[in-house]
C-alpha cells in the first residue's frame, strides 16, 4: 500500500529490512528509489526532482566500524562516527538501550564509486567520487557541462582545489 510521508511525497509501504524503497511525490512520479538489505541501504540509489528529471544516483555499501565502550555522548563528542546519530535513533526505536554501547560491531551503509548530481533541467552539474563512505574527489560542473571547480580530499581533509573559467581553462590552483 501506499502510506502518507508528507504534504509533497507518499511512501511505498516497506519495512526498511530489505527490498526495494519507493518514494513518490504526491503526482506519482518517484522521488526516491533504492535497496535495502538488513536495514541498510545497498546497491544502487535514484533521487528525482519532482518534475520526473534524475536529481541525482550513485551506490550504497555497507562497512563496519567498531565502537568503542563509551557512552553515545562520548563518542559523538569525539566523532568517533559523525554518522552514529541516525543509527543511534534507529536502534532506539527497535527497543535498544543505546545510553551506553559496549565494544560492539556496527554496520553502516556508505557512498561509494561514482555520485552524479543534475539540476532540474537534467543537466550534469556535480560528479563526486566516494570510497567507503570517504569522499575523494568532488567535481562541478556549469549548465554547459565545463567543469568549473575540482576538489580533492583525502582523510575528511580538502587537500587541493582547482578552479575553471566558463570555457574550461584552468584560472585558479
Amino acid at each position: 500500500g501506499i502510506l502518507e510521508q508528507s504534504e509533497k511525497k507518499t511512501k511505498t509501504n516497506h519495512n526498511h529490512n530489505k527490498g526495494l524503497l519507493i518514494v513518490n511525490y504526491k503526482n506519482g512520479i518517484p522521488s526516491i528509489r533504492g535497496h535495502y538489505k538488513n536495514n541498510l541501504k545497498r546497491g544502487l540509489w535514484k533521487y528525482y526532482y519532482e518534475n520526473g528529471n534524475l536529481k541525482s544516483k550513485g551506490k550504497h555499501i555497507a562497512k563496519e566500524k567498531r565502537i568503542p565502550d563509551k557512552t553515545f555522548d562520548e563518542i559523538i563528542k569525539e566523532k568517533y562516527l559523525p554518522n552514529l546519530e541516525p543509527i543511534y535513533d534507529s536502534l532506539k526505536n527497535y527497543g535498544y538501550d543505546v545510553t551506553h554501547f559496549s565494544s560492539i560491531p556496527l554496520v553502516i551503509s556508505h557512498k561509494t564509486g561514482r555520485w552524479k548530481y543534475w539540476d532540474e533541467a537534467g543537466n550534469l552539474i556535480r560528479v563526486q567520487i566516494w570510497k567507503k563512505g570517504e569522499l575523494l574527489e568532488d567535481k562541478k560542473y556549469n549548465q554547459n557541462g565545463i567543469l568549473t571547480q575540482e576538489e580533492f580530499w583525502e582523510k575528511g581533509v580538502l587537500k587541493e582545489t582547482k578552479e575553471y573559467d566558463e570555457e574550461g581553462n584552468l584560472i585558479k590552483k
